[in-house]
């Protein structure tokens, strides 16, 4: 039986992991620990893995503590996004003492759409298109660009994500829409991912944190979506 913290557990992405472990997950996982705005994040520490939806602050907090105690840690799942590079530098801290799975969105056809743009990107840019990603959620998300749109514009052009136009709308209940058009002379090609249902969020993160538990106990580098997908492509829990 996996142990799991869960950091942002009465949000709505934390509110939906919960349900789903005790539904779909239950007799492999048992949610031991996890926190509320003001409670104490030590517990965390004393779980197999920890899956994060908080905020970055909170994040970096939690993370700070892991490197101070610096043995026996958990693994952790991150999922907040809009990381300033000051608190994120304790996340790469503390991937050096225990493996750490940083995604900004667990859904398997984000991470397609993102394998697609990296391959095809360089291709658009000879034939003289200009991307254009359009980004749409819910009204209560804080962050914006989103970390999924960060994700896709690096995937774009590693060197100068920045430079990818980018429009965020933040409006009514969007759980998640992702559209990238590339635009030419006299046409336009446009690929795009719809989220329906916001479960596939949580599943991704509960299989991703499953997978964790059993990945190399030192890892050396931040991991991301595309070591899990790897190692599920090569039938190995490995990761080079």
């Amino acid at each position: 039986m996996i142990r799991l913290g869960l950091l942002g557990a009465t949000g709505r992405m934390g509110t939906l992991i919960t349900s789903l472990i005790q539904s779909e997950f239950k007799s492999e996982i048992e949610v031991v620990a996890f926190a509320r705005k003001g409670d104490s994040l030590e517990p965390l520490l004393s779980t197999d893995v920890v899956i994060d939806v908080s905020l970055p602050p909170v994040m970096a907090q939690l993370a700070s503590l892991a490197v101070k105690r610096a043995k026996n840690l958990p693994r952790f799942v991150v999922g907040s996004t809009g990381w300033a590079p000051e608190d994120y530098a304790v996340i790469e801290s503390l991937s050096q003492l225990t493996p750490v799975l940083v995604a900004s969105n667990f859904s398997s056809g984000v991470f397609a759409l993102s394998m697609i743009l990296k391959d095809y990107a360089p291709l658009f840019k000879k034939l003289e298109y200009t991307p254009v990603i359009i980004e749409r959620h819910h009204c209560h998300k804080k962050d914006a660009p989103s970390g999924t749109a960060r994700t896709l514009q690096k995937s774009i052009s590693p060197q100068n994500p920045d430079q990818i136009q980018t429009q965020s709308i933040r409006a009514g209940e969007v759980i998640g829409d992702h559209e990238v058009t590339f635009f030419g002379a006299g046409d336009q090609i446009t690929l795009s991912h719809h989220a329906q249902d916001r479960s596939i969020f949580a599943r991704g993160a509960i299989q991703v944190a499953k997978w964790l538990t059993q990945a190399p106990p030192q890892t050396n580098k931040t991991l991301g979506m595309s070591d899990y997908f790897e190692s599920l492509k090569t039938e190995s829990l490995g990761v080079s």
